[in-house]
C-alpha cells in the first residue's frame, strides 16, 4: 500500500516557519515544544531511512532468482570503478565494474565523465542504452552487480 508523500516533510515546513513566527512574536515557543520538534524530526528521518532499506531489500529479493538473465538498461552514472545502470521499466540499479568490461583496458575520464577503452577507444557515457547480465546479488549489502553484454541498438 502506497502512502501519499508530500514533496516537503511537514516537520521541515514547521522548522522553517516556526522561527519566523516566534521572531515576529506571533507565537511563543516553550522548551517542551522545541524538544518535541527535534524528536519528531528524528523519528521522521528514521522512518524514511527504514522505508529506503525495505525498498532495497525488496529489489534484491526480487532479483535473486534472476542471476544470469539479461536486461535492457540505461547508464545513469560513471565512476572510476565502473558505471551504474538502471534497468528499464524496473527502477532497479546496479554496478557494472570497470574490470569486468571485455575487449580492452578501460579508464575513467573524469573531465568528460566517460569510461574509455585505451586501445579501441570504445566509450561508455551517461545516457547510453546497454544490455547487461545480472552476475551477482549481495543480499547482505543489498547490491547488484551486472556484466556488460552489448550496446542496445
Amino acid at each position: 500500500m502506497k502512502r501519499f508523500r508530500p514533496g516537503i516533510a511537514p516537520t521541515v515546513v514547521v522548522m522553517i516557519l516556526l522561527p519566523l513566527m516566534v521572531g515576529l512574536g506571533v507565537w511563543q515557543l516553550s522548551r517542551g515544544h522545541e524538544k518535541q520538534l527535534l524528536v519528531d524530526s528524528y523519528a521522521e528521518r528514521r522512518a524514511a531511512e527504514a522505508e529506503r532499506e525495505l525498498v532495497e531489500w525488496k529489489k534484491v529479493k526480487f532479483m535473486i532468482d534472476r542471476v544470469g538473465d539479461e536486461f535492457d538498461a540505461l547508464i545513469i552514472s560513471t565512476t572510476r570503478f565502473g558505471f551504474f545502470v538502471e534497468l528499464q521499466d524496473m527502477f532497479i540499479e546496479g554496478l557494472v565494474p570497470l574490470d569486468t568490461l571485455p575487449g580492452d583496458r578501460f579508464e575513467y575520464k573524469e573531465n568528460v565523465r566517460k569510461i574509455m577503452g585505451v586501445r579501441h577507444r570504445r566509450q561508455f557515457s551517461i545516457g547510453d542504452q546497454v544490455i547487461v547480465r545480472l552476475d551477482r546479488v549481495d543480499g547482505v549489502e543489498k547490491k547488484l552487480t551486472f556484466g556488460f553484454v552489448k550496446f542496445k541498438k
